[in-house]
C-alpha cells in the first residue's frame, strides 16, 4: 500500500508539474497576444487619425469631396470598432493572465504540498521495509528459537527414559541387596545355631 501510494503522489507530481508547465505556455502565449492587441491598437488609433484628416480635407473640399468624405467616416467607424474590439481583447488577456498568476501560485503550493507528501511516503516505505527486515529477522530468530527448543525436547525426553530405566535398575538392585541381606542375616542365625550345637562336644585332647 505504501509502495502504491508513493507511486500515486510521484504521478501526480509529474501531472501537476505538466500542467504548470502548459500554464507558463499559456501565460507566454497572452504576453504574444497582448503585443499583438497594442500593435493593433496603434494601427486603429493611425486609422483613426488618417480618417479625421480625411474628413477635415473632404469638408474643405465641399461637394466634390462628399463621397470621399463618408469613406473617411467609415473608415473612422471601422477604426473606433478596432479600438473597441482591443480594449475588449486587452481587458480579456488582462484577465487570463491574472487569473494565470494566481493557478501558477496555487499550483506551486501545490507542488510543494506533494513534494512533502511524497518525502513522507518515502520516508514511511522506508520505515516499512526496516520493520519488514526486523520482523523477517524476528522470524527467523523464532524458528531457530523453535528448531532448538525442539532438539532440547528430544534430548530431554531421551534423558528423561535414561533416568528411568536408571532408576528401575537402582530399585532392582536395591530389592536384590534387600533380599541378599535377609539371606545373610538368616545365615548367621544358622551359624549361630550351629555353634551352640557343637558346643556341646568335647575333644578329647591329643598327648605329644
Amino acid at each position: 500500500t505504501v509502495t502504491a501510494t508513493v507511486a500515486g503522489i510521484s504521478s501526480t507530481r509529474d501531472t501537476i508539474r505538466e500542467t504548470e508547465k502548459r500554464i507558463k505556455r499559456l501565460g507566454e502565449r497572452s504576453q504574444e497576444i497582448s503585443q499583438v492587441v497594442g500593435i493593433i491598437n496603434s494601427i486603429a488609433e493611425r486609422t483613426g487619425l488618417l480618417a479625421l484628416n480625411a474628413s477635415m480635407q473632404a469638408t474643405a473640399a465641399g461637394e466634390a469631396g462628399r463621397g470621399f468624405a463618408l469613406v473617411a467616416e467609415e473608415v473612422k467607424r471601422l477604426s473606433e470598432n478596432a479600438r473597441d474590439a482591443t480594449r475588449e481583447i486587452a481587458t480579456l488577456v488582462s484577465s487570463i493572465q491574472s487569473e494565470t498568476s494566481d493557478t501558477m501560485l496555487v499550483m506551486n503550493g501545490a507542488i510543494t504540498q506533494v513534494v512533502d507528501l511524497s518525502r513522507l511516503a518515502d520516508q514511511a516505505g522506508s520505515e516499512m521495509r526496516d520493520t519488514q527486515q526486523a520482523t523477517e529477522n524476528l522470524v527467523t530468530n523464532v524458528r531457530t528459537i523453535a528448531t532448538t527448543t525442539s532438539a532440547l525436547a528430544q534430548v530431554g525426553e531421551a534423558l528423561q527414559a535414561r533416568a528411568t530405566t536408571i532408576q528401575q535398575t537402582s530399585r532392582e538392585a536395591t530389592r536384590q541387596l534387600a533380599a541378599q541381606n535377609d539371606v545373610t542375616t538368616k545365615l548367621a542365625a544358622y551359624a549361630q545355631d550351629l555353634l551352640k550345637e557343637v558346643g556341646v562336644f568335647k575333644l578329647p585332647r591329643v598327648r605329644n
